[in-house]
């Protein structure tokens, strides 16, 4: 008997509702062309850009794709649950531990598909 095989793909960023949902108006830098999904990062300033320095602490979650030619209002979630597979993370932050981690300390859960861990 052939084994039936699942894919397991979510269409979405929300894994649930636990913690609440909370999200924030900000802006975006200009220069930037960025997914939804994308974690952030503020600048001196507070605004927000695409997160690249391993030391700063995650400022939220891109709410919707922008592309900012000039600053722009975005939305960001701050907290909530996300599935990790659908976030886009620093090149480096590349395991689920390392996922894990790098939101430690923000009201960002992240949730896991089992397969993930295998």
């Amino acid at each position: 008997m052939a084994a039936e095989t699942f894919t397991w793909s979510p269409k979405r960023l929300l894994a649930g509702s636990e913690p609440d949902i909370i999200t924030i108006p900000g802006t975006l830098l200009s220069g930037q062309n960025l997914a939804a999904g994308t974690l952030l990062e503020s600048d001196a300033a507070g605004k927000w850009k695409v997160h690249a320095n391993l030391g700063a602490k995650v400022a939220g979650i891109l709410m919707n794709a922008t592309n900012a030619t000039a600053d722009t209002a975005v939305t960001a979630y701050v907290a909530g649950n996300f599935w990790a597979d659908q976030l886009t993370f620093p090149a480096a932050i590349n395991t689920n531990l390392l996922k894990t981690k790098f939101v430690e300390g923000t009201s960002i859960v992240l949730a896991f598909s089992y397969r993930d861990w295998e």
